[in-house]
């Protein structure tokens, strides 16, 4: 089994606000980033890097273009960590840019968030399998987003997240409770633990 690290840069339970992609993306994480790296590296196995899903939308504080980020942020700070993790050498790593599913947003485009082949290994998707007036299907969740990245993605989308509309299972769950065990003691970023100092 591959474990994946979904990597959430929030500070949980904040009275100051969250970082923003151009601080990562200028650097003011890089320490606490170089530890996580660091440990990456040294643990040596294949591991699953899915940093700031959905940034698509318009609900999670490093969504582009929104909540103090400026459009492009996002792609900047990416960038940026992928550079650093190289640097450091923790080539184990397997870089997952997740989009949200664009039916029911209002810019369907996903071109303007994505890092580029040089940065992305897989590309994954979250759908959830719901009833929103139309019948659910494979088709009516994924299909609209499927056509969008096909033009941006590398190699072929990898569908990381699903949540059953009946039994509301949650497959990303387990893979959550077993990172944290590996994260480390000074959290900025909740993957998903939280961002309770700073640990520069």
């Amino acid at each position: 089994m591959l474990p994946i690290v979904t990597f959430e840069p929030v500070k949980e339970d904040s009275s100051d606000g969250q970082p923003l992609m151009r601080d990562i993306a200028n650097g003011e994480w890089d320490a606490y980033f170089t530890e996580w790296a660091t440990a990456a590296k040294a643990n040596g196995k294949p591991m699953g890097f899915r940093f700031a899903q959905e940034m698509n939308g318009n609900w999670y504080s490093w969504s582009d273009g929104r909540f103090g980020n400026a459009s492009g942020d996002y792609v900047r700070a990416w960038r940026h960590l992928h550079d650093l993790f190289a640097e450091v050498g923790a080539d184990n790593l397997i870089w997952i840019w997740s989009v949200n599913r664009i039916n029911n947003l209002p810019d369907k485009t996903l071109a303007r968030v994505y890092p580029g082949a040089k940065y992305v290994d897989w590309v994954g998707m979250s759908g959830y399998y719901r009833d929103e007036g139309v019948e659910p299907s494979f088709s009516t969740t994924f299909d609209a987003t499927l056509a969008e990245i096909e033009g941006d993605a590398i190699r072929l989308p990898m569908i990381e997240r699903r949540q059953d509309a009946l039994t509301g299972i949650h497959l990303r769950g387990s893979l959550q409770r077993a990172s944290r065990a590996r994260r480390p003691k000074k959290s900025i970023c909740r993957c998903r633990g939280d961002l309770s100092s700073r640990g520069r």
